[in-house]
């Protein structure tokens, strides 16, 4: 059995998994990298792949080479049912959708440029434990037995978790995601027969038919708008038809955009589940970490991951830079990664947004109509929501009660009034997260009442089509 020994292991070369790598290895940490992918397809995953510029920033990270690019992007565009209607949320810095398999290969070679070890092909069985630590993995590679030991150990697998997943279940780390916060999806990278014509900007569609519980999202995949990226996501545990079956439906059925999708030819397509709430309570124990999807670190609302898991890489790096400088691999060691991350714009905005999940899934595409159309939420408002609190005037409250009143929607107005009140509640809990990982369980039991208020106040909207 060959046996190896680094600094830091990261199990997964997804995008989280060598931006820690990056971040790592130059600082000259003696990084390894285990892919159960061969070289070749690092990188490649079935994804929305869009990546907001700030992103970059935030993390630190290089932006994507302009060969990766196939996109550059504005903002986004929200539309309900009726497609006559939409909100647009403008990103100051812009954006890029990316070709994942050559942004992949593009972080492979910058990573083994600064001295990491990757090893492809490489299928983790199970993590090594020592007195209450995580110290390596075993697996196979390349028909080989292998045992990998590392000082830290980091679990970038993703929604898969497949060290998490076979730790001891006293770690305090949340194992068990409730089916109802996972999103089933389908998608499509579609050569159209003419263009799309709305470059820029990434459209996202709630319709209840197509897509229960999630929406269809169309993405321009080329300079020229002649390929999009097109796909949709359920919620999981309701028994709904299979995405891909619906999305077919959606290009078939959906009168405003048939003619868009007629006589267009299928490059590539794939299924996949995604994590869609807020982040696991508790990311670390001793010797070991989460990051990317594995961490749940993701935007409840759009789905979008990989700028998250970037920032979760930055946040682990500081993290585990000092523990290696301090010679101290403990749960108390790495808690600051949990607190730089938990109370950050990235942990804050995941909880914040979890609650108008929430809302979305329990309501009709009726009631999406009824806020876009009226302007119950504004573009200014959505476009800003991310770096402050929705904050909603009192003669604007006063009209918008008024037209709820008017289209017989008063609900939707005091179940709004109610999210954006608990946004507020649940944005100050994550921004107290604790300091000191002996007070965890203490915050972790608030989170949970929150939560728990809020699921029940917004039980899952059923459509008609499949009630």
């Amino acid at each position: 059995m060959a046996s190896e020994v680094y600094d830091v292991v990261i199990v997964g070369a997804g995008t989280a998994g060598l931006s820690l790598a990056y971040l790592l290895a130059k600082e000259d940490v003696n990084v390894a990298v285990l892919e159960r992918k061969p070289r070749d397809k690092i990188g490649y995953k079935v994804c929305g792949d869009a990546i907001a510029a700030h992103h970059f920033r935030y993390s630190t990270l290089p932006k994507p080479p302009s060969e990766v690019v196939v996109h550059e992007v504005r903002g986004i565009r929200i539309f309900p049912c009726d497609i006559r209607y939409h909100v647009t949320v403008i990103s100051d810095e812009g954006g890029y959708v990316v070709d994942r398999l050559e942004y992949g290969q593009h972080l492979l070679e910058l990573v083994e440029k600064y001295g990491a070890t990757v090893l492809d092909s490489f299928h983790v069985s199970t993590p090594i434990i020592k007195n209450n630590y995580v110290v390596g993995v075993k697996g196979i590679h390349r028909g080989k037995e292998y045992t990998i030991h590392g000082k830290i150990i980091v679990d970038a697998s993703g929604y898969s978790a497949v060290l998490l997943s076979k730790l001891p279940n006293n770690t305090g780390i949340e194992k068990v995601i409730d089916k109802r916060d996972v999103i089933i999806s389908y998608r499509e990278i579609i050569e159209l027969n003419g263009r799309f014509e709305d470059p820029g900007y990434l459209w996202i569609h709630f319709i209840d038919k197509y897509a229960p519980g999630g929406y269809v999202w169309i993405f321009p995949h080329s300079r020229d708008c002649t390929i999009v990226n097109v796909g949709n996501g359920v919620q999981a545990g309701l028994n709904y038809p299979n995405p891909k079956f619906l999305l077919s439906m959606y290009k078939e059925e959906y009168e405003p955009l048939k003619e868009l999708f007629k006589s267009s030819k299928i490059i590539d397509s794939g299924i996949w589940n995604i994590p869609n709430r807020r982040p696991r309570g508790m990311l670390v124990w001793n010797g070991f970490l989460l990051i990317g999807d594995a961490a749940i670190q993701i935007d409840p609302t759009t789905a979008e991951g990989i700028g998250y898991g970037m920032y979760g890489a930055y946040a682990a790096s500081k993290a585990i830079l000092q523990s290696l400088e301090e010679r101290d691999y403990s749960i108390k060691s790495l808690w600051s990664y949990c607190h730089s991350y938990m109370t950050s714009r990235y942990g804050v905005n995941q909880a914040k947004f979890d609650v108008f999940r929430y809302l979305l899934q329990s309501v009709s595409e009726d009631a999406h109509l009824f806020a876009i159309k009226y302007k119950i939420i504004r573009d200014e408002e959505l476009s800003s929501a991310k770096d402050r609190d929705i904050r909603i005037s009192m003669i604007s409250k006063a009209i918008r009660a008024l037209k709820g009143l008017l289209h017989g929607k008063i609900e939707v107005i005091k179940a709004l009034n109610y999210v954006l009140k608990m946004m507020r509640a649940v944005g100050s809990l994550y921004r107290k997260y604790p300091i000191d990982p002996r007070e965890y369980l203490k915050w972790k039991a608030i989170e949970e009442s929150l939560f728990n208020e809020i699921k029940e106040r917004f039980p899952p909207y059923i459509p008609h089509y499949y009630r």
